[in-house]
């Protein structure tokens, strides 16, 4: 993992990814539409670490749940931000549409 010291003073950062999961309650795919807002803290993170971390989530049986979970856990551990959130909206599941999100709070 790499991160940068965040001396151009960088006050927030946006990102999205599409990514699939299985829903082993739903037994059916699903789409992960996540959004990441955070206000970085000394270090800012490296996209390309972070598009490794979707890698290995996506595909996986998971729950839109500890999809969410999982990817902050690993960012704010990774990374330190001020503040964070991570978001994901669901329309496709067997399920009506759904948004979940974690935040520091």
């Amino acid at each position: 993992m790499a991160s940068f010291k965040n001396t151009t003073g960088i006050t927030s950062i946006t990102f999205e990814k599409l990514i699939h999961n299985f829903c082993p309650l739903g037994e059916d795919w699903y789409t992960n539409n996540i959004v990441v807002q955070m206000v970085p803290g000394d270090l800012l993170p490296d996209y390309i670490d972070i598009d490794a971390m979707f890698d290995e989530i996506d595909t996986k049986h998971l729950i839109i749940e500890e999809v969410v979970a999982q990817v902050f856990d690993y960012l704010k551990s990774t990374y330190e931000p001020k503040y964070m959130k991570v978001t994901s909206y669901v329309d496709d599941a067997v399920h009506l549409p759904v948004t979940v999100e974690k935040e520091t709070l």
